[in-house]
């Protein structure tokens, strides 16, 4: 059912730019920003590990860090047959260590696989250390042969890194993120992830310690006075394989390393750790619904310590093609679809309100970190020095990736004649988000992280019509929630807060809640205009709900600045288990969503935009997924996540 907590503190804007501000414009100019990009991919033969994308990682990482400020001569990569265990250490030490001052900010990425070995200091509650895989580290344990010498332990990295925040000094500041994992199961061999659930171990210490466990990340030890402050990201949980995530152009990324770049692209001075990482966690639940990444450190202090360029609200031409088309060097990670509507204003020009734009135009395609806008008409070469502002935003198209692990030919011939008019499904047998696959009499269907979304006994009569349609409104359910879950729209007079209320009265602060938890739901108008409110709930499972409006006409959920509403029954918590979304919306006009959700878009005029486009994601059937532009203003949508446990 429902139940989330943890509001996002921001949101995902809509990405508008590339424009850097000179360093010399910032209080903390004469301080160095150094990174450094691990990024092994291409593990040798016979090395036993399967080969990654992380070539790919580190390609939007740099960009990432550019869009932030980063010279690029301070960002140093080390890839493949160079991250052996002494090219990592080494690469630490000698670019960034031996380069920083004191009050400097660094950045340690790692991209590749991660194990768990045989704790060697009792220091681990399961008995095993997470270590991060360089290039020369095989897979396997081989007693008197290889032992895991070459993995590069939690405390070793950690002890590394201690020296480098010695040097940066309690004024500078270490970002670390490990786009990696140490073990688990699931749908191994068909989904690409990074790492095993293979234990660098001897049979006799793997006999002893099968039934310890241990569920958390660190880098960090308990003393660091005299140290530079450190946040450190985990794409997972030591028990949770990270699985990658492949764009509408077939290309694979880490799952950290892609979030991570989207959303500390769009971050601005003031942005925190806490908010930053609360969108990861939002993109991962819609790319990986059970993965749960993990994060530790002052997640309160503003990313990077304040020094970074911030998001500016313009994008600048990177190229004219010709007077009527030019390029922008930002695209679908920035939130750039095709169909979005720009306008184009004079150079230096902030305040557009009431300005008639030079001229109006449309993305008319789209890549990664790039795109090319066609203009409504030429533009004379004096004018083209000019700054691009986004009027109307395309949000993607809504998709899904399948693969039919099915051994009967008459099902999969079912399945793939229903998807002939519902082209937004997209069969592949390489690194599906979704696998059908066959077992004792039924079929199942599982998300790339092993969730269980439906299972489907095969009819006797050999029709399998009746599971193939079953099957394909599974598949739109997750293309529907892998579109709504990261959704944020944001307009500065409108705005809602949620409160989780426990027994006591009193707010409460974790994200995580136990099954049967009892709680009070409050949402409050935290902007500066009264708004109507909405709240809909998209469980683990896919299914979407709407919480509010309920039994009253949607004009009835009114709400003045300052003002809240409590709902009028305890929620309890229940199943599913796995990662909730609930959407908080403010508007300047009623919405009434029910109609549209009970009817799966069949009824519902969709007369606001807003409900135009939640109408849309179930009306796949004869389109391949396209949605329409949204206007900006008049809606804010806002995130609220929390992880259902046992």
């Amino acid at each position: 059912m429902l139940i989330i907590i943890r509001l996002l503190i921001s949101s995902i804007s809509i990405l508008i730019g590339v424009a850097f501000a000179s360093p010399l414009d910032y209080p903390w100019a004469r301080s160095s920003k150094l990174a450094l990009i691990v990024a092994v991919g291409k593990y040798p033969a016979g090395s036993g590990w399967q080969q990654l994308s992380s070539q790919n990682d580190i390609r939007i990482l740099k960009d990432a860090l550019l869009t932030q400020g980063f010279a690029e001569d301070n960002i140093a990569i080390v890839s493949d047959g160079q991250a052996t265990r002494s090219g990592i250490l080494d690469a630490i030490q000698q670019h960034l260590t031996e380069k920083a001052k004191p009050g400097d900010v660094a950045v340690f990425h790692f991209s590749g696989h991660g194990q768990q070995v045989q704790d060697n200091n009792t220091d681990e509650v399961d008995g095993f250390d997470e270590a991060i895989v360089p290039f020369d580290s095989p897979k396997h344990y081989q007693s008197g042969i290889y032992e895991g010498e070459n993995l590069i332990r939690d405390e070793e990295l950690g002890a590394a890194l201690r020296v480098l925040r010695k040097k940066l000094g309690p004024q500078g500041h270490l970002l670390t993120l490990i786009d990696a994992c140490h073990s688990g199961t699931a749908t191994r061999g068909l989904a690409k992830a990074r790492g095993t659930d293979e234990r660098m171990a001897s049979p006799d210490f793997l006999a002893a310690n099968t039934n310890r466990s241990g569920d958390e990340n660190s880098l960090e030890e308990a003393d660091a006075s005299g140290l530079a402050p450190m946040v450190a990201l985990f794409s997972a949980s030591p028990n949770q394989l990270s699985y990658e995530h492949v764009d509408e152009q077939g290309e694979g990324f880490g799952i950290l390393s892609y979030t991570f770049s989207m959303v500390f692209g769009s971050a601005n001075q003031g942005t925190s750790y806490r908010s930053l990482f609360d969108q990861i966690r939002l993109q991962v639940s819609a790319l990986s619904p059970r993965q749960a990444p993990q994060a530790e450190g002052p997640l309160d202090e503003a990313v990077l310590g304040g020094q970074i360029t911030g998001l500016p609200r313009y994008f600048l031409p990177s190229e004219w093609i010709d007077g009527q088309t030019l390029r922008l060097s930002a695209g679908t990670l920035a939130g750039l679809h095709e169909g979005t509507v720009v306008a184009l204003y004079p150079s230096g020009m902030l305040d557009t309100a009431g300005v008639l734009p030079l001229a109006f135009g449309k993305i008319a395609s789209t890549a990664l970190l790039d795109c090319d806008v066609e203009l409504e008409k030429s533009i004379p070469k004096p004018q083209r020095s000019c700054q691009v502002f986004v009027r109307e935003q395309n949000y993607g198209n809504l998709s899904a990736s399948l693969h039919l692990a099915v051994e009967n030919s008459g099902l999969a011939a079912a399945l793939r004649e229903l998807a002939t008019d519902c082209p937004a499904i997209k069969f592949t047998t390489t690194n599906p988000e979704l696998v059908l696959q066959e077992l004792h009499g039924e079929v199942q269907l599982l998300t790339k992280d092993g969730y269980l979304l439906g299972s489907f006994k095969l009819p006797a009569s050999g029709n399998y019509r009746g599971i193939a349609r079953q099957v394909r409104q599974q598949v739109v359910a997750f293309a529907q929630a892998k579109f709504l879950r990261p959704l944020e729209m944001a307009d500065n007079r409108l705005g809602l807060s949620l409160d989780f209320i426990g027994k006591d009265g009193q707010p409460l602060r974790s994200n995580q809640f136990q099954l049967g938890t009892e709680l009070r739901l409050r949402i409050r108008n935290t902007g500066t205009a009264p708004c109507y409110f909405s709240l809909l709930d998209i469980q683990p499972d896919n299914q979407l709900n709407v919480i509010l409006p309920a039994g009253k006409p949607a004009v009835d959920y009114y709400l003045a600045p300052g003002s809240h509403y409590d709902y009028p029954e305890p929620v309890e918590v229940s199943e599913p288990i796995g990662m909730e979304v609930l959407k908080l919306i403010a508007s300047d006009q009623p919405l009434d969503l029910t109609n549209i959700v009970q009817t799966r878009g069949v009824q519902g005029l969709g007369k606001h935009p807003f409900e135009a486009l939640l109408r849309q994601t179930y009306l796949l059937e004869g389109t391949r997924g396209q949605t329409n532009n949204m206007p900006g203003g008049g809606v804010a949508v806002a995130s609220v996540i929390v992880e259902i446990q046992e």
